[in-house]
């Protein structure tokens, strides 16, 4: 009995909106498709508004549990890029971790992601902004492109504080964030390019996923500066 109780790793707690898909002493956690933890327990707020959800994790994960934490609950869903967790139908829904391995100050208490994140922590590649005076047809998911070579994607939209244009940030998976320089130019390519000319009608399409979210370009201006950039560098769209 004591040894069991020694081997216990520790217990942390995660803040849903809703129980559903999570059963206390059923719903596994996962990281990487391992299991790496369950809910033992299911309670609400004090003031009722959220759900918490108790898990018993690893210790082989436990001194990942930091900051950089995040969680999320897996199931079914259609969606413009797809069908994702398909397997849920089966097994069940089940909550899903991501954490990179820094070992940082460790933390009891989470809240859950409404949805699950375009890119984890532990992806390789670098993040910028895109700003443009308005939205378009560009959405969360758009997929960005190098010479019409997909190469990363929108994760997220949003109005800038003064509400004079819109943001947009973006992830560029490695190794072609090497790409990114001061020099570099990003364009609209979402929808259809149709041209007509003496020569005929020629239709163009970046890709079916750009035409039904959108999507956008880049490439490097011919003397431009080659200078790298650092995370959160503002483009203009």
């Amino acid at each position: 009995i004591w040894r069991e109780y020694a081997e216990r790793g520790p217990l942390v707690q995660i803040v849903f909106p809703t129980a559903s898909g999570i059963t206390a002493g059923e719903t596994p956690v996962k990281f990487r498709n391992v299991e790496v933890g369950r809910i033992e327990t299911i309670h609400f707020s004090k003031d009722l508004s959220t759900v918490i959800a108790s898990a018993r994790m690893s210790h082989d994960v436990a001194p990942y549990l930091d900051g950089d934490a995040e969680f999320w609950v897996v199931r079914a869903e259609v969606s413009a890029r797809g069908i994702s967790g398909l397997d849920t139908v089966i097994s069940g829904s089940y909550i899903e971790g991501t954490w990179n391995a820094d070992i940082g100050k460790r933390k009891k208490r989470f809240v859950a992601r409404d949805t699950p994140p375009l890119t984890t922590s532990d992806t390789p590649g670098q993040r910028i902004v895109l700003q443009a005076p308005e939205g378009g047809s560009l959405s969360v998911g758009a997929p960005i492109f190098f010479r019409q070579v997909e190469v990363g994607h929108i994760e997220s939209k949003r109005l800038t504080p003064e509400g004079d244009a819109v943001e947009f940030d973006v992830f560029i998976d490695a190794p072609n964030d090497r790409r990114l320089t001061q020099g570099t130019r990003f364009w609209n390519v979402s929808g259809v390019d149709l041209n007509l000319g003496t020569d005929g009608a020629r239709l163009r399409i970046a890709s079916l996923a750009s035409l039904i979210q959108g999507g956008a370009s880049f490439d490097n201006v011919a003397g431009g500066s080659s200078e790298p950039v650092e995370d959160g560098h503002v483009y203009n769209l």
